[in-house]
């Protein structure tokens, strides 16, 4: 007997969310500013999945407005109302009406935690830390409010792993009882509690959420962490948990859409976010057609997660309830697919049509999240140009937004030149990164009205179908 719905341990997670973030309206334009946890992440990708596939009719638009490395400083130069280079202009360029601000991973520092002799010490360079944090954030804050961004929601940045034992791990940014994520808990605390209330902006808390998480399954084994072996970036189940802090914070909580029939009585008892007609009932049979208002979300992203949050149980249930059947084995159909065989107790009880692999709406559903997919694709490679440009800005006396100067300084950094003041060693990321400007830096406006225009395709192709639904008694 195939199981129509699966078991969920649910994550003690409700009481650590900060509520009252505003849902995206209609036709809202959502900047995602951050640092490489945005930049190279997916959460704000799974976000928009749900989006499209909860709200069809919504057409909100989320763009990546992350780059690797950054600060509230850079986030602030970034983020201004004036001037023509591709930083400055960073944000301005998406026309958001909507943003949201993770920032502080970078901000906090690192090697200090380690470098710094005294507990006293280590105690004033983070105070430092967080004055600077402080200035630059409010800037960051104000910058956004001048270019008329009237909802802004501000995000307590996911977690630094100081508590995971595990000998593949990077080293622990630890040291006289005092971490990495000490001093990032301290921002949020400090800073971005202290914004929220003089500014009446909401919060989302991702640190919280995901270190209870941590907390709990390293009881059991020391070497899990929901961020990864680098402490600093999750991987994409931490982007799905990210993902769904973020919804419910917004409280989307609900059923994609409820279906209940009488089949005794030939009746539709309920419809919730759907419509249903054409109805034809027996007590051995039932067909109908069913148009629902949204389509599910896809399951991949969220199964891998699925010990850790309650998403499926509370954003995922597309129910079809029958009651009215006699006892039996039933074979249910949609859009004449065959699905699989149920039990009159099953359908009276309710089957999750979010469960059935070859649901068309799933598949449905499936074809938007690949359409996320390639568009943040896109938006990686606009991200890397624009990090690019940040990387430049670190050499001594040279102008970034000179576009034929860049390429040249990039052919001599990929001839071995080291130029004076520039950032870090040149790796073969950082060598990736700077191609990618070069290649593509010309087409940068092109690229961005691309990026634009795959929100149109994707939400045609997320318009929820008419759906024909069958079921029928096996003999």
């Amino acid at each position: 007997m195939k199981k129509w719905s699966r078991p969920i341990i649910l994550a003690a997670l409700a009481p650590l969310l900060v509520w009252g973030a505003e849902p995206f309206r209609q036709n809202d334009r959502v900047a995602f500013v951050g640092d490489s946890i945005t930049h190279g992440g997916s959460y704000h990708t799974f976000v928009q999945a749900f989006y499209a596939t909860r709200f069809p009719a919504r057409n909100v638009s989320c763009f990546n407005v992350g780059i690797s490395g950054d600060t509230a400083r850079g986030g602030y130069q970034r983020s201004t109302a004036e001037g023509g280079g591709i930083w400055e202009s960073d944000v301005r360029v998406y026309k958001p009406t909507a943003a949201t601000v993770m920032l502080g991973m970078n901000d906090v520092g690192g090697g200090h935690f380690l470098a710094l002799e005294t507990k006293k010490a280590l105690e004033a360079q983070n105070a430092q830390q967080l004055e600077w944090y402080k200035h630059n954030y409010a800037t960051l804050l104000d910058n956004l409010e001048t270019l008329g961004i009237d909802r802004i929601t501000l995000i307590k940045p996911s977690p630094y792993d100081q508590t995971m034992v595990n000998e593949k791990a990077k080293e622990n940014l630890l040291k006289f009882g005092i971490g990495k994520n000490d001093a990032l808990v301290a921002l949020g605390e400090e800073v971005i509690d202290v914004e929220s209330a003089q500014r009446d902006y909401p919060v989302i808390d991702f640190n919280t959420p995901m270190l209870e998480i941590n907390a709990r399954r390293q009881t059991a084994d020391p070497a899990f962490s929901i961020v990864g072996n680098d402490r600093v970036h999750p991987g994409a189940g931490g982007h799905m948990v990210m993902a769904y802090v973020f919804l419910k914070s917004q409280g989307l909580e609900g059923p994609v859409a409820e279906v209940g029939i009488d089949a005794k009585k030939a009746r539709v008892a309920e419809a919730v976010n759907c419509s249903v007609s054409e109805l034809m009932a027996s007590r051995t049979m039932l067909r109908f057609t069913y148009t629902a208002k949204a389509l599910p979300f896809p399951r991949g992203p969220y199964e891998k997660v699925g010990d850790l949050i309650p998403f499926e149980s509370e954003f995922n249930q597309e129910l079809l309830k029958v009651r009215g059947l006699k006892k039996g084995t039933y074979e249910l159909r949609i859009d004449e697919v065959a699905q699989g065989d149920v039990s009159a107790e099953e359908c009276a009880a309710g089957i999750n049509l979010a469960l059935l692999d070859k649901a068309p709406q799933m598949a449905q559903a499936n074809a938007v999240l690949a359409l996320c997919q390639k568009r943040a694709q896109l938006a990686g490679k606009i991200r890397r140009i624009v990090w690019a440009i940040g990387h430049l800005r670190t050499i001594k006396d040279f102008d970034a937004d000179n576009v034929e100067a860049s390429k040249a300084m990039i052919a001599r950094i990929e001839a071995g030149d080291a130029p004076e003041g520039l950032w870090g060693a040149t790796s073969d990321y950082v060598k990736g990164q700077l191609r990618t400007y070069a290649e593509n830096v010309d087409r940068y406006d092109e690229l961005i009205l691309e990026l634009d225009q795959m929100t149109g395709p994707l939400y045609a192709a997320a318009q929820p179908l008419p759906r024909t639904i069958s079921l029928s008694r096996k003999k």
